[in-house]
C-alpha cells in the first residue's frame, strides 16, 4: 500500500513448477544428426544443444491494467496475468527465437562444422510489459544468448483476450523496458547498444531518440520520457567504481 505496508499477492514460482508454460517448447539446434549432435560442445561457454522449457521464474516486468496485473516472466519466457485473489494464468508463451548458425558463431562456440547452416532456437526471455492505447500489451524480448546483437531482441503485441503474440519490430540489441506513447509510438531501451530507441506506431523502421549508457526500465509520463540509466555501474569492486545510477528525464 501507499503506506508501505506489504502482502503478497500470488507465488509465481510455484505457478511455474506446477504448469511450466514453456514446457512443451523445444530450444537448442533440433535439427542436427545424431552425429552432429554428439560432437556438440558441452562446456559452460556453449549453450546447450537441445532442451525443453525448464522450471524457472524471474519475474522481471509488470502492468497494472485495472484488477489484473500482467508480468512478463523472463525465465518462463511467459506473460501472466495474476488477479488480486491471487489467482495466476498464462496469457502466452512467447515464441523463440531463431538464429542460423554462421561459421562465426560456430567459431566463437566451438560448435562443430556440421551445425553451420542450422537454426538454433534461444529462449525469448520477455523482460518489460506495458497496456498499450490499442489495449494490447507490448513486450520487450532480450533474448537469450549473446548480448552484442548475434541473437536479435524484439518488441511483441500480445492480445490478452486471447494470447496472439505479433512482432512489432526486431534487430534490437538486450530489450530490457519500454513504454507506450497516447500516438502508439513505442520507446525501448537497449542496454547494451547504450541508447533508447522510438519505434513508430504500428511498427516501421525505428529510429534512435537518445543515446545513454545502459538504459533499462522506461515509462512516459507527462509528455516526458523517465528511464533509468548507468543500471550495471559499479559493479566490478575496483576503487573508484562507486554507483553511478541515475533517473533522467527527456523531452519527445
Amino acid at each position: 500500500t501507499w503506506k508501505g505496508e506489504v502482502r503478497k499477492v500470488a507465488s509465481l514460482g510455484r505457478y511455474e513448477r506446477t504448469t511450466n508454460p514453456d514446457g512443451d517448447v523445444t530450444y537448442g539446434a533440433p535439427t542436427l544428426s545424431d552425429e552432429c549432435a554428439a560432437d556438440w560442445p558441452t562446456g559452460n561457454e556453449a549453450p546447450p544443444q537441445m532442451y525443453d522449457g525448464i522450471v524457472e521464474s524471474h519475474p522481471y516486468g509488470t502492468a497494472a491494467a485495472g484488477r489484473p496485473v500482467y508480468v512478463a516472466d523472463a525465465a518462463g519466457n511467459t506473460i501472466l496475468k495474476v488477479r488480486r485473489n491471487g489467482t495466476v494464468s498464462t496469457v502466452a508463451v512467447l515464441p523463440a527465437v531463431p538464429v542460423e548458425i554462421t561459421a562465426d558463431i560456430a567459431d566463437a562456440f566451438d560448435l562443430p562444422d556440421c551445425a553451420i547452416g542450422h537454426v538454433y532456437n534461444f529462449e525469448p526471455v520477455p523482460t518489460d510489459v506495458e497496456v498499450g492505447p490499442d489495449g494490447l500489451l507490448y513486450v520487450t524480448s532480450l533474448p537469450g544468448g549473446p548480448e552484442d546483437g548475434t541473437v536479435p531482441g524484439s518488441v511483441f503485441t500480445v492480445d490478452p483476450a486471447t494470447g496472439d503474440v505479433v512482432q512489432l519490430a526486431s534487430g534490437l540489441v538486450s530489450a530490457t523496458g519500454l513504454d507506450v506513447a497516447r500516438n502508439g509510438d513505442v520507446f525501448v531501451s537497449e542496454l547494451f547498444a547504450g541508447k533508447i530507441t522510438k519505434i513508430p506506431a504500428g511498427g516501421g523502421d525505428s529510429t534512435g531518440f537518445v543515446t545513454v549508457p545502459f538504459p533499462a526500465a522506461v515509462e512516459l509520463k507527462g509528455g516526458h520520457v523517465y528511464a533509468t540509466v548507468n543500471v550495471l555501474s559499479g559493479l566490478s569492486g575496483q576503487p573508484g567504481d562507486a554507483p553511478a545510477g541515475k533517473v533522467v528525464r527527456y523531452t519527445p
